[in-house]
């Protein structure tokens, strides 16, 4: 076995549990084994989370140019706390279809959202989309996380932002 994984106590027959031992002659119960750095500890559980969503994005310009990206309205980045840079997620409201890319400014102000794809263009023109990113958090993190709804209206304003926790109905 690895070593990692190793068992802290030495094999003894009807033994109790790893926290304590028991005497294999009169199967009493003697003191319980102190704790140690090599005993087994849980593994820390990472999740990932929404963190952001960007709803009701009207695509104003769809090609098949390099670098392939998805450029959007600095303002709207501020509103929904993302970077340049940032991996999205982008998913067409009318499809379904869901692909990930990587997130630039576009000017502020200018409402543009506009996918650059490469050879193939998942979106056109007009369409809706929803441009969602994810945090990766251990457990404890995630009693405290939110996420951020950003709404926009059919011009790519912002019209509505508001943070729901996990445990919000």
């Amino acid at each position: 076995p690895h070593p990692r994984f190793a068992d802290p106590l030495p094999a003894a027959a009807g033994r109790g549990t790893l926290d304590e031992a028991v005497s294999p002659k009169s199967q009493r119960r003697i003191a319980p084994v102190p704790s140690s750095p090599s005993r087994l500890q849980p593994l820390s559980v990472m999740r990932t989370l929404l963190r952001t969503v960007i709803q009701n994005a009207t695509v104003t310009w769809a090609d098949d140019s390099w670098p392939v990206r998805l450029r959007v309205d600095a303002f709207i980045l501020r509103a929904a706390e993302m970077l340049a840079f940032e991996k999205v997620e982008v998913v067409n409201v009318a499809t379904g279809t869901s692909f990930q890319t990587w997130i630039e400014a576009a000017p502020a102000g200018s409402g543009e959202v506009s996918l650059h794809a490469g050879t193939e263009t998942p979106v056109r023109r007009g369409d809706l989309i929803s441009i969602a990113s994810f945090v990766a958090l251990h457990e404890g993190q995630t009693l405290t996380h939110t996420a951020r709804f950003v709404t926009l209206d059919n011009a790519n304003r912002v019209v509505e932002t508001l943070e729901r926790s996990a445990g919000a109905e």
